[in-house]
């Protein structure tokens, strides 16, 4: 691993640019698009003492320290018939649809949805119409020969990961959901907050583990049916958890949580 690499998984990166301060914000993820970084984050509601979330924040920048207010993408609440809250998603863009797909919990069960928008900023509309998968906290990877991996947390019997293989629609599965087996982690140690990405060649699952006190990352091996993840760094201490209840002194958040820095913020917050 490169240093840059090891600065963007396991060392905080502390900047003391504003972001968004109009409307209380958590679970960022991030999406690029040419040379603008667009972050969907979680959107409190105010005076309320749950993690209650109808919607969802868009802020986006081109240079890590001027940000520009986007306003909402999208409420699962209020722009679907079957979701009642909108807790971590994740947005991509898909190229064989020409689509920006955001994926999102809207609790119950199942509870992960998908909505799709022709603009980064939304607004996005509900495109399976229900229900894909159980669980929250989903991540979506589309790998280099297009096949489309969909992750989510759960937590039956205990808090562990699952992943399955979509369709070409990006709504449906081609092979369904199955546990992600995590060597070296004891059961109920994944807390929530997966995120799969790739790099150099290997793939990689970072998460929660224990409630909001630890990160860690796991080099993992996708397989139809069953997939693996051995633990790469492990117990790494955090400064913020992916979701803050809001307070009259809590105006500002960190702005990554724990969900994956991309070495573009990195290197351009680095330059400056």
């Amino acid at each position: 691993m490169n240093g840059l690499l090891t600065l963007g998984l396991l060392l905080p990166v502390f900047c003391n640019y504003v972001t968004l301060q109009t409307r209380f914000s958590a679970d960022p993820s991030p999406l690029v698009v040419g040379q603008r970084l667009y972050v969907y984050t979680t959107h409190d509601e105010v005076n309320v003492h749950c993690f209650c979330m109808q919607d969802y924040n868009v802020i986006s920048t081109v240079d890590g320290v001027n940000w520009r207010d986007d306003g909402i993408a999208f409420s699962p609440v209020h722009n679907t018939t079957w979701a009642h809250n909108a807790w971590a998603q994740q947005v991509i863009w898909h190229e064989p649809l020409q689509r920006y797909l955001m994926y999102f919990p809207g609790m119950g069960s199942p509870s992960v949805g998908v909505a799709y928008a022709t603009d980064p900023r939304g607004p996005f509309v509900d495109y399976a119409m229900q229900a894909i998968a159980p669980g929250e906290d989903p991540t979506i990877f589309v790998d280099d020969d297009g096949t489309p991996y969909l992750c989510t947390a759960t937590n039956q019997p205990y808090n562990m990961p699952f992943c399955g293989i979509l369709n070409a629609d990006m709504k449906s599965w081609k092979v369904n959901q199955s546990q992600v087996f995590i060597n070296g982690l004891k059961p109920g140690d994944f807390f929530e907050a997966p995120w799969l990405f790739k790099y150099e060649g290997l793939y990689y699952l970072s998460f929660m583990q224990g409630a909001c006190t630890r990160a860690c990352v796991c080099v993992f091996v996708l397989g139809e049916r069953r997939h693996h993840c051995s633990l790469s760094y492990t117990s790494i201490p955090l400064l913020a958890c992916t979701t803050l209840r809001p307070r009259a002194r809590a105006r500002r958040f960190f702005l990554w949580g724990i969900r994956w820095c991309p070495l573009w913020l990195v290197t351009r917050v680095r330059d400056k």
